[in-house]
């Protein structure tokens, strides 16, 4: 099934031009343009409504479960912040998405790069935890993370992490509460972050990441008070640049 899921997906791919969102958008509703020729993008995951369902991970599917992740972030005891995280979720595709099926701390390695542009389709409305990790690798990189309180807004923070320890207490960026399915775009280039939610919302703008090398990009959900987000992820696709010659 995952097999026919993944040409299907293809197929609408090459036939429409594009499989991931667009933040161009008129009078006349949301065009079809992408970012960027479609032979530069490589599909993660789109995937079709069915009712049957399936446990990631898969045989030759890139989006892969990753079930050994662990580190402590900056805040650890705290009821909400991204503390102590070990992963004891599990993964599953119902219904076209992927989705937390099990557990409360579940991380998905989506692939690794250096510089890259990422985009798709996510609903993280909710309240809970969940985090991005990049340029991951033997415990060192950047975090994301993202807490939703039921009263108190939604901010976003980011980190550093040297030996899977995270070398701050969290720098708060920005305020966004995630509404509903959305269109996301994330890049890193030249040591900059920058993400975009929805058609005009810029949650971060060229942050620098000065230690960034090339690593894996890692999505998770962490336990907190309320539980961790309701992750439910609709398509997945990532950019490279061309290789220096």
């Amino acid at each position: 099934m995952v097999g026919f899921v993944t040409i299907v997906a293809l197929t609408l791919f090459l036939l429409n031009g594009t499989a991931g969102p667009v933040f161009a958008q008129g009078k006349a509703g949301p065009k079809k343009t992408p970012l960027v020729p479609e032979r530069n993008w490589q599909i993660l995951f789109s995937g079709q409504p069915t009712k049957r369902k399936t446990v990631i991970p898969l045989d030759k599917f890139p989006v892969l479960a990753n079930d050994t992740l662990e580190f402590v972030g900056p805040r650890p005891g705290d009821p909400y912040q991204l503390g102590k995280f070990q992963t004891d979720g599990q993964w599953g595709i119902q219904q076209g998405l992927i989705k937390r099926t099990a557990g409360a701390n579940a991380a998905l390695t989506l692939a690794e790069a250096e510089d890259f542009e990422l985009e798709g389709r996510i609903n993280a409305e909710g309240v809970g935890g969940w985090f991005w990790l990049l340029g991951w690798k033997d415990g060192n990189g950047y975090g994301l993370y993202n807490i939703t309180f039921k009263q108190s807004g939604s901010p976003w923070f980011a980190t550093e992490f040297e030996d899977r320890d995270a070398l701050d207490s969290g720098e708060e960026l920005h305020k966004y509460r995630w509404k509903g399915e959305q269109p996301f775009w994330m890049s890193v280039e030249n040591k900059k972050l920058n993400l975009k939610i929805g058609n005009r919302t810029a949650v971060i703008r060229d942050m620098p990441l000065p230690n960034y090398q090339r690593g894996q990009i890692i999505l998770g959900t962490y336990d907190t008070r309320y539980g961790p987000k309701d992750i439910q992820i609709r398509s997945l696709r990532i950019r490279l640049p061309p290789k220096k010659k």
